[in-house]
Parts: structure tokens; sequence; C-alpha cells
């Protein structure tokens, strides 16, 4: 026996790929592969070469979506058919850079914070005291 959701996923996506491409079909099936709350949280485009460009409102939502976006290709791909999503690139609102160079950029911002504070400089101009 099938179960319903599998169903509901099916009918959804038959009706979905009859229907022309337009940034609401695409807006509403992302709503329907990652869920209300991920969708508020995030807006996404496609891009004429399969891109679907996911712009997150923090870090946190970028670190969830980048991490799941395997499932939501696979998911995208039962509604809107394959081929069409390719990949998807993930960024936060106020990024310059992807999710998957994000965890390194931050290391290297905090990596700066302690050799300043090794340095005797508190990062602010005052100097920090200094055990002998």
């Amino acid at each position: 026996m099938t179960p319903a959701r599998h169903c509901a996923a099916r009918a959804l996506g038959n009706a979905l790929r009859r229907q022309p491409l337009s940034d609401a079909k695409i807006r509403f099936a992302w709503t329907a592969a990652v869920g209300a709350a991920m969708a508020r949280a995030t807006t996404v485009r496609l891009r004429s070469d399969g891109a679907l460009l996911v712009r997150a409102a923090s870090d946190e939502w970028r670190r969830a979506t980048y991490r799941s976006r395997r499932l939501i290709r696979e998911r995208l791909a039962e509604l809107l058919g394959t081929g069409l999503v390719e990949r998807i690139e993930v960024t936060s609102e106020g990024a310059e850079h992807h999710a998957s160079s994000g965890h390194r950029q931050r290391r290297t911002a905090a990596h700066r914070q302690v050799s300043r504070s090794a340095q005797g400089s508190a990062g602010d101009g005052s100097r920090v005291a200094r055990r002998p």
C-alpha cells in the first residue's frame, strides 16, 4: 500500500508539471518541498542555467537550507520534473559568499580576534593587561 503523502506528492507533481514555468510555480513548489517555516525564511529564483538561487533571512536558515539541499532538490524534481533544478545555491541576507564558504570565513574572523588578543590589543584601541 502506498502512503497517502506519496500519493498527494505525486498528484501535485503531475498537476504542477502541466503548468507553464513561472516564478509563482517555482515558489509554490519550493513551499511544498521545504515546508512553510523555511519558505517564509527564504526567497527563491530559478536561473535559466538550472541554478536555483536561495536567499535565506539569516545565517541559521542559510545553514539549514544548505544542509538539506540534496533532499530539497529531490523533492523539487518530484514536483517540477527532473532536470529543471540542476543545483541549489544558498546565500543569506547581506552575505557576499555562498554557504559552502561561510564556515571558513567565520573561522578566519574568529582567528583574527584571537590574534589581536594575543598581541595585547582588545580590538577597540585599548590595551589588554598581560600577565608576566
